[in-house]
């Protein structure tokens, strides 16, 4: 409710006392919704799937006034879409009125458009790297210190704890995965390469991350793979339900040694190509398809 103006406060009370009647006490303004940034809150535009897992986790939910297209976490709350893979939608974000926005840094750079609107509008611009395990840490102590300043708190330290906990390495998985591919499709073949979060894990488990030369995303054809003859896969599938079989696809029929060892693993979780918190799930899950003992 907004506030009655202090003139026609008056008037009412001149009025009331006119007729006799002692004035009635203004009404107390109504709290704002818990689902609404409050004060001085920062008002968080995010374009960025991976960190509004991120936000979540660290109890700043609430304060996500946009969200991106893709976003998993917020798909049945109101906040609306400002943009996504494609571009921004710079409409839907002037009208979510944002103090921050926040998207990955990547090698294209923040648009120009944005640059400029956000000058004019005095919002804060922050493009955070998310490519390797340090960005995520790195990503959860700035959100942690965005919405705690100024030194963030004891969940997000905890959080940083138990993403450390959980890449800790393991004799077992070294042992049981050894010279690794992972694959985040096998029809085309897409392998994660060296760069990316899911190829980095591998190694922080006590795998060998194969190939050791290339980009993040590398695309093979089955002659490829069948030449690097990994001693395990590990497939990161989000959210499938498919048999291993369907999964595999044509490298099913090309004679891996993973294949006939049944050393292909394959991690589920609906959020394994994001890199945030879930990240803590994500290995959990690998150390138990291959049959480490908690």
């Amino acid at each position: 409710m907004s506030r009655i103006p202090a003139l026609t406060l008056l008037v009412g009370l001149i009025v009331a006392l006119a007729a006799g009647c002692a004035p009635e006490p203004p009404e107390t303004p109504e709290p704002p919704p818990e689902s609404a940034p409050k004060g001085d809150e920062p008002r968080l535009a995010v374009l960025s799937p991976a960190m509004t897992i991120i936000l979540r986790d660290l109890g700043g939910q609430d304060r996500i006034v946009g969200r991106h297209g893709y976003d998993l976490i917020l798909a049945s709350e109101p906040v609306p879409v400002v943009g996504n893979e494609s571009g921004i939608d710079y409409e839907a974000l002037i009208g979510a009125d944002p103090t921050v926005v926040l998207l990955e840094g990547n090698q294209r750079g923040i648009p120009e458009r944005l640059r400029s609107l956000a000058a004019d509008r005095g919002w804060e611009l922050e493009a955070i790297p998310l490519l390797t395990l340090d960005d995520v840490v790195d990503c959860i102590g700035f959100l942690d210190r965005l919405l705690h300043p100024p030194g963030g708190s004891e969940t997000g330290r905890g959080l940083i704890a138990d993403l450390e906990s959980a890449w800790t390495p393991s004799e077992h998985i070294r042992s049981t995965l050894g010279r690794t591919i992972a694959l985040a499709a096998t029809d085309p073949i897409g392998v994660l390469g060296p760069g990316s979060f899911h190829h980095q894990l591998i190694d922080r488990l006590g795998g060998h991350a194969l190939p050791e030369r290339g980009m993040p995303y590398i695309t093979w054809s089955t002659e490829d793979l069948k030449a690097a003859d990994p001693d395990s896969l590990v497939i990161f599938a989000p959210g499938s339900s498919e048999p291993m079989e369907k999964l595999l696809g044509p490298i099913a029929r090309i004679g891996l040694r993973a294949v006939r060892e049944d050393r292909v693993f394959v991690v589920r979780d609906p959020l394994c190509h994001t890199p945030s918190t879930a990240l803590i799930r994500v290995a959990q899950e690998l150390r138990d398809a291959t049959g480490e003992v908690r």
